[in-house]
C-alpha cells in the first residue's frame, strides 16, 4: 500500500487493485476499516483520487464529508462520485439513503455556484453526466447521454418518461489550493 495514494470508499464487494479499499463493515475485503464519515488518516494534501460509488447518499450530513475528503485531497487531485439519481428506483429501494441527487446539487461545493458563501472549499466541477445501470443499460444507454445533452430539459419535461438511474460527478481540488480547512 505504499505509495498508493488512490483510495476507493466504501469498496463494499468491489475491491480494486491500485487502490487504498476501505469499507466500515468487516464482512467485505478491504485493505482498511474506517469510517469515512469522520477524521482519515491521511495527511492534508496527499490523496490523488477518492473514489465515492453509491455512497455519499448514506450519509447525515455532506459538507463535513467533502470538506475532509478536499482536506486530503492534493492539489489537482479528483473526486469521482456516484449516486443515484432521485427520480429513479434506485433512489429509494435502500432505506438507508439520506439524500437525493439531481443534476445540480454537488454544484453548491464547486466553483459553479458564484458567490460560493455556503461552503468554505470549492471544488472544480470537471465532468458531470446521467448513467444507466443494469441490463438495459445497452439499449437505454443513449437515453442517458441525451438527457446528459439537455440535463435541464431533461428533469423538467422527460424525467417522467424515462429515469436515467445514475449521476457521475467528478470535482477536482484546484491547483494551487493546499488549505485543508
Amino acid at each position: 500500500m505504499i505509495g498508493i495514494t488512490k483510495l476507493n470508499l466504501g469498496c463494499g464487494h468491489e475491491y480494486l487493485q491500485g487502490y487504498v479499499n476501505i469499507d466500515l463493515n468487516r464482512k467485505v475485503k478491504a485493505d482498511k476499516y474506517l469510517d469515512v464519515t469522520k477524521r482519515m488518516p491521511f495527511a492534508t494534501n496527499s490523496v490523488e483520487e477518492i473514489r465515492a460509488h453509491h455512497l455519499i447518499e448514506d450519509f447525515g450530513e455532506l459538507e463535513p464529508v467533502l470538506r475532509e475528503w478536499y482536506r486530503i485531497l492534493k492539489p489537482g487531485g479528483l473526486l469521482r462520485v456516484w449516486v443515484p439519481y432521485a427520480f429513479s428506483n434506485h433512489a429509494f429501494v435502500n432505506p438507508g439513503h439520506k439524500h437525493y441527487f439531481v443534476w445540480n446539487t454537488l454544484l453548491y461545493f464547486t466553483d459553479r455556484i458564484r458567490p460560493n458563501y455556503f461552503y468554505s472549499f470549492q471544488f472544480k466541477l470537471k465532468k458531470r453526466e446521467f448513467q444507466m445501470l443494469g441490463r438495459y443499460k445497452g439499449i437505454l444507454g443513449p437515453l442517458a447521454g441525451l438527457a446528459t445533452a439537455v440535463p435541464e430539459f431533461y428533469e423538467r419535461f422527460l424525467k417522467g418518461f424515462f429515469s436515467v438511474d445514475v449521476i457521475y460527478y467528478e470535482l477536482e481540488k484546484p491547483k494551487g489550493k493546499r488549505e485543508g480547512k
